[in-house]
C-alpha cells in the first residue's frame, strides 16, 4: 500500500505529468519520451521487486541500554541515552536517536519509522513506547523528561502554520485564475502580450525602469503544469523552512530570491540584446533551497539541531535540475539568481549552531516590513499601469 502511494502520488505525477506536457507541446520527441518512460519503468520494477523481497520485520528488542530496531534487510541498534524522540502517531511509530554535538555516537543515530503492520498486536507500538520509557527511566530519570520535552517541541514545530508560504501560493493561484480569465495563457505573441499586460518580467520593460515587474512576475505562471510544479515545491519544502525560520525571515527570503531571480533573467537578456518574457515563482523556490543548503553546511558536523539535507538528496536535486535546465523554455538564469540570493539571505537570517542569527528578530521584522511594502507598491504600480493602458 505504501509503495502504491509513493508511486501514485509522488514519483509518477512528478515524472509523467511534465513529460506528457512536454511531449504534447512538441518540446521533446516521441523517441525521447519513450526512452525516459522505459528507463523509469525499469527503475520502478526493480524498486518494487527489492521492496517486496524484503524479509518480514522481526520484533523490536530492548535490553542493556540499547533498543534493536528492524530496518530494511538488517537492524539498527540505538543507544537509549541517545534516543531523543519516541512517538506514536496515527499508524506509525517514530524513533530518533542522535549523539551530542562533537561526541562520538554510542549506537546508531538517525530516524526509524515503523508501521503498525510491523506488529502482530495492535497495542504493540504503544507497549513498545512504554517499555522504552521504562528502560530509559531505569538508566536515568532525566532521559524521560528530555524525551517529553523533545516530543513537545516536535509537535509545536509541525503545528506552526506556514502563513507566508500559504499566502504566496494563494496569490499565485489567484493570479493564474486572472490569467485564464483574461486569455493570457497561450503560446506565441498573443500569450506573451497578455502576460506582459498582467505584470510579467519583460526585459525591455524592465530596461525602461518598470522594476516592479521583478516582483509581480513571480505571481504569474505560463501554464497549469508550470504553476502546479512550482506550488508543489513551495508548499512542501517552503512550509518546512518557514516553520524553522519564522514568518519574517521567510518573507525576506521569498521576496529577495524572487526579485533576484527575475532580475538575473532580465539582466542577462538585456546583455544579450534579446527580448525575453519570464514568469514564475521558481526563483523563490530556489531561494528556499538556498536556505536548506546553508543550514545543511552549517550543521553538517552535528547530529542534532538545524535542518540538514543528505548529500544523496542534493545529488538528486542537482541531476534533476540539470535535466530540467536542458528544456528550452526553462529560465536557468532565474533559478540561479534565486539560489544565490537565497544563500546570501540565509547567511544572515537563519540560525547558527552557536548563537543567534546575524540579524536580530526585530531587524528581521523591519526587513520583512520593507519586503511587504515592496510587494504592495509593486501591485499598486501594476494596477496603475493596467488602468493607464486600458484608458
Amino acid at each position: 500500500m505504501h509503495a502504491a502511494i509513493i508511486l501514485g502520488l509522488g514519483i509518477l505525477p512528478a515524472l509523467v505529468l511534465p513529460l506528457g506536457w512536454f511531449w504534447w507541446s512538441g518540446v521533446i520527441s516521441d523517441a525521447v519520451c519513450a526512452v525516459v518512460l522505459v528507463l523509469f519503468g525499469m527503475c520502478a520494477v526493480g524498486w518494487l521487486a527489492w521492496l517486496f523481497a524484503l524479509p518480514a520485520p522481526s520484533p523490536v528488542t530492548i535490553g542493556d541500554g540499547f533498543v534493536d530496531v528492524p530496518w530494511g534487510r538488517g537492524r539498527r541498534r540505538m543507544a537509549l541515552p541517545e534516543v531523543l524522540l519516541c512517538r506514536l502517531e496515527h499508524k506509525t511509530l517514530s524513533i530518533f536517536a542522535a549523539s551530542a554535538p562533537g561526541a562520538a555516537p554510542v549506537g546508531d543515530v538517525g530516524s526509524v519509522v515503523l508501521s503498525r503492520r510491523d506488529f502482530v498486536d495492535d497495542d504493540g507500538p504503544l507497549e513498545l513506547v512504554g517499555a522504552i520509557r521504562a528502560a530509559m527511566h531505569a538508566i536515568h530519570p532525566g532521559l524521560v523528561a528530555r524525551l517529553d520535552e523533545n516530543e513537545a517541541r516536535q509537535r509545536a514545530f509541525f503545528q506552526r502554520r506556514p502563513v507566508v508560504i500559504i499566502a504566496a501560493a494563494g496569490i499565485c493561484a489567484v493570479g493564474f485564475v486572472v490569467e485564464v480569465a483574461t486569455g493570457a495563457i497561450g503560446d506565441g505573441i498573443a500569450g506573451a502580450a497578455g502576460l506582459i499586460h498582467l505584470g510579467a518580467n519583460s526585459s525591455l520593460r524592465v530596461g525602461a525602469f518598470e522594476v516592479w515587474r521583478l516582483v509581480t512576475a513571480n505571481l504569474l505562471h505560463g501554464s497549469l503544469i508550470h504553476i502546479g510544479m512550482n506550488l508543489a515545491a513551495l508548499l512542501t519544502t517552503g512550509a518546512v523552512v518557514e516553520r524553522w525560520l519564522g514568518r519574517p525571515a521567510t518573507l525576506i527570503v521569498l521576496t529577495a530570491s524572487g526579485v533576484a531571480g527575475q532580475g538575473a533573467s532580465a539582466a542577462i537578456a538585456l546583455a544579450e540584446g534579446v527580448a525575453r518574457v519570464s514568469v514564475g515563482i521558481s526563483g523563490a523556490v530556489f531561494g528556499v533551497l538556498g536556505v536548506l543548503l546553508v543550514s545543511s553546511f552549517r550543521y553538517r558536523r552535528q547530529s542534532t539541531g538545524g535542518m540538514r539535507v543528505p548529500a544523496s538528496t542534493w545529488l538528486l536535486l542537482l541531476i534533476t535540475n540539470a535535466a530540467i535546465s536542458m528544456i528550452p523554455m526553462v529560465d536557468v538564469a532565474a533559478h540561479a539568481g534565486g539560489l544565490v540570493a537565497g544563500v546570501c539571505v540565509a547567511l544572515v537570517v537563519s540560525p547558527r549552531p552557536q548563537g543567534p542569527p546575524m540579524l536580530t528578530p526585530r531587524q528581521q521584522l523591519w526587513l520583512a516590513g520593507v519586503a511587504g511594502a515592496a510587494i504592495v507598491v509593486s501591485l499598486i504600480c501594476l494596477a496603475v499601469s493596467v488602468a493607464t493602458a486600458g484608458a
